[in-house]
């Protein structure tokens, strides 16, 4: 990997990234918009990812040389900011259960996600390379994150039993009376979360009311995001939105470079 031209810059200090993580996904869970780990990226020629699809893959050339890497609770999340420097569409979101390895060199982070729409045995993986000096850092961010949700989720949320029989449950009695019952006792992950949504299917109207029953007990709130990515329709989202009475403010409502995004108000 070639040496970035010019040194991006780390917008939350690195010394400090450790009290970083314990405020943003340790602490109070009340406000979805509450920070997280936040750096400033390039990305690198040197990635190798699939070729645009929409809803799908993104079209990373269409991205500008200067991103936001935002750690939520999670996800790894991508952003582009105005030229005024504030956030204003998000590009990419990675779930972290979906990122198969991580790594860094003296002046790039990389990680490779899991991706069931690509042929690897035809050679086809999707791996993100960013030009930063500040691999160590973010590394130490995300395990730290990481060790912390797997560590909430284990504590508070479904185990894998309950999850599986709660899924049969549902498709049995084609319904989310369980669902309900469970929400009123139990917490779930955002994995989880996508896992009873996407049982749906294309019905828009079901995946709906799924995701907001699923918003009430989500571990982390913020995670709404993650979420909101199921939403092609951007009247959808609005309406999960509305619905769960949840502020635009802070909030960006497509995980898709593919399809717009309305501004940050």
């Amino acid at each position: 990997m070639g040496a970035s031209a010019s040194v991006p810059q780390i917008t939350t200090v690195a010394a400090a990234h450790d009290k970083a993580v314990s405020a943003a996904h340790i602490g109070s869970d009340a406000d979805p918009t509450a920070a997280a780990p936040t750096f400033t990226v390039g990305l690198s020629a040197t990635h190798v990812y699939p070729a645009p699809r929409e809803g799908v893959h993104p079209d990373v050339a269409t991205f500008p040389p200067a991103l936001v890497l935002r750690l939520d609770r999670e996800c790894l999340t991508l952003l582009r900011t105005s030229e005024n420097g504030r956030i204003d569409r998000l590009l990419c979101q990675w779930n972290y259960h979906d990122i198969m390895c991580w790594g860094h060199t003296s002046d790039a982070f990389q990680f490779r996600v899991f991706d069931q729409t690509l042929n690897a045995d035809a050679g086809e993986k999707a791996v993100f390379v960013l030009k930063t000096r500040h691999g160590v850092p973010i590394e130490a961010a995300i395990m730290a994150t990481v060790l912390a949700l797997m560590a909430r989720t284990k504590r508070e949320a479904l185990d894998e039993s309950e999850m599986n029989e709660l899924i049969a449950t549902i498709r049995d009695d084609e319904s989310y009376d369980a669902l309900r019952k469970v929400a009123t006792l139990r917490s779930i992950s955002a994995q989880q979360a996508l896992r009873l949504i996407r049982l749906a299917g294309d019905d828009e109207f079901e995946k709906v009311e799924c995701c907001v029953i699923c918003y009430e007990q989500l571990l982390n709130k913020s995670s709404l995001q993650l979420l909101l990515g199921e939403f092609p329709d951007a009247a959808a989202r609005e309406n999960v939105l509305v619905r769960l009475g949840v502020p635009h403010d802070g909030l960006v409502v497509s995980t898709s470079a593919s399809v717009p995004t309305p501004q940050l108000r």
